[in-house]
């Protein structure tokens, strides 16, 4: 294992992880009367780790479709245990889901032809790419491959 490669992962990580729907978890938890919000920020970290473990079986076995279908459950259960889903909410998340898997699907096919037309070096002949996490090519690595989701 590539200590390097994997400390600069984990600190991606952390960040990506804090997305505007954290946020708006948090705000919405944040107004329930005598609920420690870091108490919930630290658990609930603990209780996601198997969940994200089980998100990288899925994603890995059965592809990225699964895996938003996977991620999409659990946004549903979250807003279920919240008490804040409705027949518009559902909606709203089902909206959301599909947003991404297309927006997974086309980012790669867009930012290539941007890159195209820009006549810049593409991003992908620039560097690792290990399922959308890029690292820069080490010396003697001249093969030019993605292995992206």
């Amino acid at each position: 294992m590539k200590y390097g490669m994997l400390l600069i992962a984990s600190l991606a990580f952390g960040p990506y992880v804090i997305c505007p729907r954290m946020s708006a978890m948090l705000h919405e938890q944040g107004k329930v009367r005598d609920l420690n919000v870091h108490a919930v920020i630290v658990l609930g970290a603990l209780i996601s780790i198997p969940m994200f473990a089980i998100l990288l079986h899925i994603l890995v076995n059965l592809g990225i479709g699964w895996a938003i279908i996977f991620a999409a459950i659990g946004d549903f259960a979250a807003a279920v245990l919240l008490g804040t889903i409705d027949a518009k909410t559902g909606v709203e998340l089902a909206i959301i889901t599909i947003f991404v898997y297309v927006g997974i699907k086309l980012a790669p096919v867009i930012s290539e032809i941007i890159f195209q037309l820009s006549g810049s070096e593409s991003h992908w002949n620039s560097c690792s790419c290990y399922y959308r996490v890029c690292f820069p090519k080490e010396s003697g690595d001249g093969n030019g491959s993605h292995s992206g989701v």
